[in-house]
């Protein structure tokens, strides 16, 4: 009996993945945020970070396959707010990947578009996060091979994760928002 208990334990110590759990804040958010699009059919979306108003956020979709998600601050809000404004919102996603600058630029390659993940499975594609345009992290379990400890990875998950969530909730209400109203245009009284 007690062989078998040893057995056990040590069987459940293989199963259980070394890299933590795959805990993820952003995943239901990011769920939301792609069905949304897909329901109005959008590749893109964007909006002004709604507690950072000189900040704007934006994001490219690829149906079933990655979210691209950029917050930056941008050297012309005005245009970015006037593109929003009319929905133009793959041109301002454009904008902040070409043009933002890179202090304080945060970039997520949620490569299933499901919220980032803390380790891949298998085979499985990873997500990638870069802070000020270069501080890489992937998620891929392998904090060794970054030069990170444990401790150091699991924090940078945490961080990032409640940030691309903060980034996807500001999308979603986006895309929650009413559309504008079309111009009434007078009918003609001949």
């Amino acid at each position: 009996m007690k062989t078998l208990s040893i057995l056990c334990l040590g069987l459940m110590a293989f199963v259980v993945p070394e890299s933590g759990g795959q805990d993820s804040s952003s995943a239901a958010k990011a769920a939301t945020l792609t069905r949304l699009m897909d329901q109005q059919k959008l590749d893109a979306v964007a909006v002004q970070d709604p507690e950072q108003p000189d900040r704007f956020v934006a994001a490219l979709y690829y149906p079933g396959a990655q979210l691209l998600v950029v917050s930056a601050s941008y050297a012309v809000p005005e245009v970015l707010r006037q593109k929003i404004a009319g929905r133009h919102y793959r041109d301002v996603y454009m904008d902040l990947q070409s043009s933002a600058t890179q202090q304080g630029r945060f970039f997520v390659m949620d490569l299933e578009a499901n919220g980032v993940r803390q380790t891949r499975q298998e085979d499985a594609a990873f997500d990638v996060t870069y802070q000020d345009g270069g501080n890489q992290a992937s998620f891929d379990g392998e904090w060794k091979r970054q030069k990170m400890s444990r401790a150091q990875y699991d924090a940078r998950f945490r961080g990032d994760d409640e940030r691309y969530t903060k980034m996807l909730t500001a999308l979603e209400r986006e895309l929650m928002r009413p559309s504008m109203p079309a111009a009434v245009v007078p009918k003609d009284r001949r």
